[in-house]
Order: C-alpha cells, then structure tokens, then sequence
C-alpha cells in the first residue's frame, strides 16, 4: 500500500485539529515531518521510538514555554492530567514512566503482526502511560500510523467528528486493562474512517 504525502497531510491535519493546534504552524509542519519520517521507516518495517517522535514534533520550541521545561524528547518528569467539564484524569507517576515506556516499546518492537486490534492495544496503551507533557496524542497516532504502515494497512483518519468515538475507544481498553480512565467523552461519537473510505 502506497501512503502520498497528501494522505499524510490529511491524517496529520486531523490529528492536529482536535489537539487545538493550528493547521500550517511550526508544531503542524513538524508533525507532517514526523509523519513522513515513519513512512520511511515503515518501509524498513522500523518502530521508531517514541522520543524519536517527540523529538521531532517539538523540534526549535522554547522548552519553558512549551514543555514545561522539558526537553523535546524527554519523558516527563512532573505529574499530568486531563481535566474536562466532568473530571480530572492523572496519569501514573511520573518516576514509573521510564519503565513503563521501556516494557510497552520492548513488547512492541518484537511484535510481527500488526493487525489492527494489537495496533490500538499499543496504542492504548501507550496514550494510558503518557510518558511527555505534552503531545502524547500526535505521538501515539503517529505510532498507530507506523505500525499500520509496517502491516501495509489502512490509516485510520481520527478528527472531530470522530474524536469521541476515538476517545471511547481510549477508555474502554483502560477499563479492561485495569488502567487510569482518560476522559469523558463531549460530542456525539461517530464511527472511525480509513483513509480508503474517504477516497
């Protein structure tokens, strides 16, 4: 399956949107770059790490600014949460995240067959622990994007019309898995589109 750059730029549009993050910005330009680096690497069959992508999502930002003094890259080194109309959401520690990290990526690395029920248990997963102080979303998506693209599947467009439908999805592998809850949903949830649905 071949994946164009406008593909990526549609996917990543998305996936800024319902971020807050302006469409044409630094962060937006970044997040494509990112996108396009895990194509290449996906043709390799290549994981990339998540402070790989990170990294280049927060690449020429002021650190005080933006990451809460962090560096791109770097996992979080203070306590986060998600606070929306209904509830708080913490994440787990922050001194657990390295190791938590570290298991979830040896576990994903070794996998062979990306098929889309173990893509969103990863990415699940990975948006449970929430290893940054920010982009954690951008992050896992572009790893639901690398991991379909190993498998030679379809990317699956998240956006606002689907976002509670997304979100939903979030919250019931946590409830399975015994992990933090994210977030109460806000809109009306509606179902998830492939890209080769929107073609």
């Amino acid at each position: 399956m071949e994946y164009s750059d406008a593909t990526l730029a549609l996917i990543t549009k998305g996936s800024n949107i319902i971020e807050g993050v302006p469409v044409g910005s630094q962060e937006w330009a970044n997040h494509l770059l990112a996108a396009k680096v895990v194509r290449a690497a996906s043709e390799d069959g290549q994981l990339l790490s998540p402070r790989t992508l990170h990294t280049i999502l927060f690449s020429g930002f002021d650190i005080d600014e933006r990451l809460n003094g962090h560096e791109a890259g770097e996992y979080r080194r203070i306590a986060v949460g998600i606070k929306n109309f209904q509830n708080t959401v913490v994440f787990p520690r922050h001194t657990e995240v390295p190791d938590m990290i570290e298991e979830w990526f040896a576990e994903a690395d070794v996998e062979v067959d990306y098929e889309e029920a173990k893509r969103w248990h990863y990415h699940c997963w990975f948006e449970a622990i929430h290893p940054f102080p920010d982009g954690n979303g951008r992050v896992g998506r572009l790893l639901l994007w690398n991991m379909a693209m190993i498998q030679e599947g379809e990317l699956e467009y998240i956006h606002e019309e689907n976002y509670d439908e997304y979100i939903n999805r979030l919250e019931s592998w946590s409830k399975r898995n015994e992990f933090v809850t994210l977030m109460a949903p806000k809109r009306e949830a509606r179902p998830f589109h492939t890209i080769g649905e929107l073609n």
